[in-house]
């Protein structure tokens, strides 16, 4: 599964029940969002990956996607869904776990709140932590899904790695687009 892919997947679910009975629902509390979120992302990899994440199985991250056939992380996921005044540097600790875990696709969940400049704030910290990282693999991809208040509406982002090593151009986050829940 590819980002466009994922994102995809996440927006339907933000839209309409899955028919697993699985709806992800951003108004939910930090202690239930997670959790809820990960069962999600199990259920997509459902067949081909096992996943790990808390109260499942312990890891670094709050979710990962291993298949068992290749023994590889295919997806490596941070879930930071704090309304605390740190947002900004917890959002970006997690995302650095992100970037020294080896897979293809990291996804980052967060929230930015009621400060109409936060999410801009953050990307252009989340771009610069990139384009200093040194161990970038050609063809990671990176994909954001930023959720404002009130929480129902997310914005994806989504950035592809050109080259192995640290990158010589800008590295920018492009919007893919915005979905509304129900």
């Amino acid at each position: 599964m590819n980002a466009y892919e994922l994102a995809g997947r996440l927006r339907q679910a933000l839209e309409v029940p899955s028919s697993d009975g699985l709806h992800l629902d951003p108004k939910a509390s930090f202690r239930t969002w997670t959790p809820e979120f990960c069962r999600f992302l199990e259920s997509l990899g459902r067949g081909d990956y096992v996943a790990y994440y808390p109260g499942n199985e312990g890891y670094l991250l709050d979710f990962i996607w291993y298949r068992m056939s290749s023994h590889q992380i295919e997806l490596a996921a941070e879930i930071e869904w704090t309304r605390e005044d740190d947002r900004l540097e917890s959002v970006s600790y997690d995302f650095e776990k992100l970037m020294h875990i080896k897979c293809p696709l990291k996804l980052l969940v967060y929230q930015v709140g009621n400060d109409p400049t936060a999410g801009g704030d953050l990307l252009k910290k989340l771009e610069s932590k990139l384009q200093v990282f040194g161990r970038h693999s050609l063809g990671d991809e990176y994909l954001l899904m930023e959720f404002s208040n009130p929480w129902t509406t997310a914005a994806f982002w989504h950035l592809s790695v050109k080259r192995d090593g640290r990158q010589q151009e800008r590295l920018h986050f492009n919007l893919l687009s915005p979905v509304a829940s129900q």
